[in-house]
Formats: structure tokens, C-alpha cells, sequence
């Protein structure tokens, strides 16, 4: 079977006037890499979108469901 996991983004945070950070991308999805490796042990194929990561646009997930 084939998964896909995706791990969405926490947003923006604005740290001073005209710098915004994601918190989100100094941590890595551990809980859906442990997930992953223990899918794909059971013979899945897996696929991880880290939106944080990527800065992957809605519309990009879209298209890869």
C-alpha cells in the first residue's frame, strides 16, 4: 500500500518588524519518521510532505494526493 504522511506547517512567527521565522522547521516530524520506518518494515511504501520543510503550498498537496 502506499502512504503519505504529512506533517503541516505551524505558520509564521514574527521574531522582530520584518522577520518571520517557523519554529517549526528546527524540529524534524520524529513521530512520522518512527511511523514511517515502521510502515515500510511491513512492506508499505511511504512517502513523508514536511510542510514546515518544504514550504509546500496547499495546492502542491493537492496535487500530490
Amino acid at each position: 500500500m502506499d502512504v503519505l504522511l504529512i506533517y503541516p506547517s505551524h505558520g509564521q512567527y514574527r521574531v522582530a518588524e520584518g522577520i518571520e521565522m517557523s519554529i517549526g522547521a528546527f524540529v524534524p516530524p520524529l513521530g512520522l519518521l518512527y511511523l514511517a520506518k515502521m510502515l515500510e518494515q511491513q512492506g508499505h511504501r511511504v512517502r513523508i510532505i514536511d510542510c514546515t520543510a518544504e514550504d509546500t503550498p496547499a495546492d502542491a498537496i493537492r496535487n500530490k494526493l
